[in-house]
């Protein structure tokens, strides 16, 4: 009936799971649109099941990024629908509404069960992601679309069918509405840095007392190591570079000299090797 015994296991465990959400209407987001439902919206067509699956969100990355527990392996997932600005850790100062983003998808998934649909089972982004558009269980709450409608992200450039004209819809109206990263007047927050402790000004120069023995021999000055003479990592089908301890390296990672790489790969955006 089902086709395999996997698709059968998922269409039985979401029906425990999401039945009353989809009498209930399957869209509604848990707290009605601030602008108001709209009556020309396009309709929410449901996921499918046969290139779904069931996971637990482990953390969050930034406004479009999570990482994800499928029975027992873990893996990163790419939110196909939105395009949130990067967070990047260490950063000295984040892109405009990143940290707003990042908190808001937090906020909403941290912890949750969550359906992965997948249009192309497998495919995977230049970062190893897999790419899906995520529902939240058990009310299916269409995350990619509550990113968008609120305005902390865009509609992505890779959507496509069946969902690029409801998420349109709803963009065009966080625009008009000036809401998030829409909104011309809001004034972005930013990592709170620690306070840096009060500059003591620097003692009064006095005249240094006659030396009684041989000057001491000039201090050469100090030789730093040439910026590219360090080992950086690369993954088999990456085009970056990174740190050691990146979130992005697999089990293919291989230790390199970055003048080695310089020409063939850029520096990772989260681990910022470079810094």
């Amino acid at each position: 009936m089902c086709g395999s015994e996997s698709v059968c296991r998922l269409f039985y465990t979401l029906m425990l799971l999401v039945v009353p959400a989809l009498t209930a209407g399957l869209v509604a987001p848990s707290d009605p649109p601030a602008f108001g439902q709209d009556d020309d919206a396009p309709a929410l067509v449901a996921p499918d099941m046969t290139r779904s699956s069931l996971a637990t969100v482990l953390s969050v990355q930034d406004g479009d990024s999570i990482t994800v527990r499928i029975e027992a392996d873990v893996h990163r997932v790419e939110i196909l629908g939105a395009n949130a600005p990067d967070w990047i850790e260490r950063a000295e100062q984040q892109r405009p509404y990143a940290v707003e983003s990042r908190r808001f998808l937090t906020n909403m998934l941290l912890g949750e069960r969550v359906l992965l649909f997948e249009p192309q089972p497998g495919a995977t982004d230049p970062l190893g992601r897999r790419r899906a558009y995520v529902f939240r269980l058990p009310d299916m709450m269409f995350v990619d679309l509550e990113i968008v409608r609120q305005g902390y992200g865009r509609v992505s450039a890779r959507v496509g069918e069946p969902y690029e004209e409801i998420l349109r819809h709803y963009e065009h109206r966080a625009r008009e509405l000036r809401r998030g990263l829409w909104d011309p007047n809001h004034v972005p927050e930013e990592v709170v840095q620690a306070p840096q402790p009060p500059r003591t000004p620097p003692p009064t120069r006095t005249e240094a007392p006659p030396q009684t023995g041989p000057a001491d021999a000039e201090t050469p000055p100090r030789t730093e190591p040439a910026r590219d003479a360090v080992w950086v990592w690369i993954t088999r089908s990456g085009t970056r570079y990174h740190r050691e301890d990146c979130s992005h390296l697999t089990s293919t990672r291989t230790r390199v000299r970055r003048d080695s790489v310089r020409s063939t790969h850029e520096p990772c955006r989260t681990c910022t090797p470079d810094a």
